[in-house]
């Protein structure tokens, strides 16, 4: 049986505030908002759901960094935790929950709605399932809206880009807040949460849009 890990121990806490200092003084990423008076550097609405494109297996920690006050927990494929006792040790005390992406498993679903709906808590999750090794956003999974849906609680999506190098990290743009707009009447099927989820993908390829635009400006 694996070892269970505390994250919320001293060391845990320790690690995740030294690797987060390590992150701003050498990545020093660049965040924006697309309103700031709205969602600013300590402001999440309690609980959401965090919908992040995925560039680099460092994205949560970086989100970290611009929330270092939050209780995030990030959703993280199983088969890193399998890797070895010191992944899984880390993964375990960033807060991270395991998504089994071979087979199909809701456990995930469970531990996030426990986060969501009875300790008020944000979960970050990359619906697209794999890294993008380029500014392609990858087709989103549906279990994002199967989450949101069930959990009913505000999506910030959070949209990342540029590479990632020492003194000169990747941009970030937050959007405001929303809830998943499903009429009350609609069938809720596959057909349905599948096109909530197309709605989502196309929702961030405008974010990318508006990140070009205001890196235009600087």
């Amino acid at each position: 049986m694996a070892k269970q890990y505390n994250p919320d121990s001293f060391s845990s806490k320790f690690l995740r505030s030294t690797v987060g200092l390590i992150m701003r003084t050498f990545m020093r990423p660049k965040v924006y908002f697309t309103d700031s008076s709205v969602l600013g550097r300590k402001a999440l609405p309690h609980p959401c759901i965090i919908v992040s494109n995925h560039k680099n297996h460092v994205d949560g920690t970086l989100l970290g960094t611009v929330y270092p006050k939050e209780r995030i927990h990030y959703l993280a494929a199983k088969d890193r935790f399998e890797q070895n006792a010191i992944m899984r040790w880390y993964l375990t005390k960033s807060r991270c929950i395991p998504i089994d992406r071979k087979n199909a498993d809701i456990s995930w679903i469970h531990q996030s709605l426990q986060f969501l709906k009875v300790d008020k808590e944000p979960v970050c999750i990359y619906p697209e399932g794999l890294r993008s090794f380029d500014s392609t956003i990858l087709p989103f999974h549906n279990g994002v809206t199967m989450l949101a849906n069930l959990a009913n609680v505000p999506i910030v999506m959070v949209y990342t880009d540029g590479p990632y190098k020492l003194f000169h990290g990747p941009r970030m743009l937050i959007d405001t807040p929303f809830m998943l707009d499903i009429p009350s009447k609609k069938r809720l099927n596959s057909e349905t949460i599948s096109e909530e989820a197309q709605k989502l993908h196309e929702r961030m390829v405008l974010l990318q849009a508006k990140l070009r635009d205001i890196l235009k400006e600087k």
